[in-house]
């Protein structure tokens, strides 16, 4: 989403609001689904000739439990405070303004991608997976037995264990 900056950025101080009720941002290679679009509320502040946007994301999303595979629907809010400059920046912790606009759609992105979890859980103490027959452990006993999987990798130690 592009934002017009002409009112503030010559002048030092100056702010627009920002509101955006449900944008649609692609992001391929993520194992998340994003619902009902991205809210975000907050304002871009010109500072010294460097434009601040800061405010508040929210969104939902569709995700997998790590450890059992089960569907899982989560909500995240994030802070986001980033900057944008005309000046190109060694660092590269500032986007860039391009003629007489900021395009928000990247920053945002990025603060969603580096505040999600690595890994989701469906609750704290998951058991996951059957090793053996697959079945989700926490719904309930399967007829599997302890004694009944041994890893092939360690099959020698059982004989071991024997004599």
């Amino acid at each position: 989403m592009k934002i017009k900056i002409t009112e503030i950025f010559k002048t030092h101080d100056s702010s627009i609001d920002v509101e955006v009720k449900s944008m649609k941002l692609e992001m391929s290679g993520l194992d998340v689904e994003i619902l009902d679009g991205i809210k975000f509320n907050g304002k871009i502040t010109n500072i010294k000739g460097t434009l601040v946007l800061t405010g508040g994301l929210i969104f939902s999303y569709n995700t997998i439990c790590f450890r059992c595979l089960k569907q899982l629907k989560k909500s995240l809010t994030i802070r986001i405070n980033e900057r944008y400059s005309t000046d190109v920046d060694e660092d590269g912790l500032n986007y860039s303004i391009i003629g007489n606009y900021i395009d928000i759609d990247k920053a945002l992105s990025d603060n969603i991608v580096l505040s999600l979890p690595m890994k989701e859980y469906c609750k704290d103490d998951c058991k996951g997976l059957c090793i053996k027959c697959g079945a989700i452990i926490d719904e309930g006993q399967c007829n599997c037995k302890e004694d009944d999987y041994i890893n092939p990798q360690f099959e020698v130690l059982k004989e071991i264990k024997q004599t």
